[in-house]
């Protein structure tokens, strides 16, 4: 089994909540992570929420808006003490 690091997601907007649904996207795959959708309010930060790293020692996310829209490539998440994907991009 794939080691596993802990992420989070931040909505970095001045003025505009987002529910966003992400999605670890580990071996070509798309699984939703837990406690996904969060409803994040301008500034808001998720909770922490698992990631499955690649050989590389990396995982990769997906942030979609309540629409289907993503509001940031799909985003790498290196292993270290800064866990965290901002968006929208």
């Amino acid at each position: 089994m794939a080691g596993q690091i802990f992420a989070q997601v931040q909505n970095v907007s001045a003025d505009t909540a987002y529910r966003v649904s992400v999605f670890d996207l580990f071996g070509n795959g798309s699984r939703e992570v837990s406690g996904s959708p969060f409803n994040l309010n301008p500034q808001d930060m998720s909770p922490q929420f698992p990631v499955f790293l690649d050989a590389t020692g990396n995982g990769t996310i997906r942030c979609l808006d309540a629409n289907g829209q993503p509001l940031c490539p799909d985003a790498p998440v290196p292993n270290t003490n800064n866990n965290i994907v901002t968006f929208p991009a």
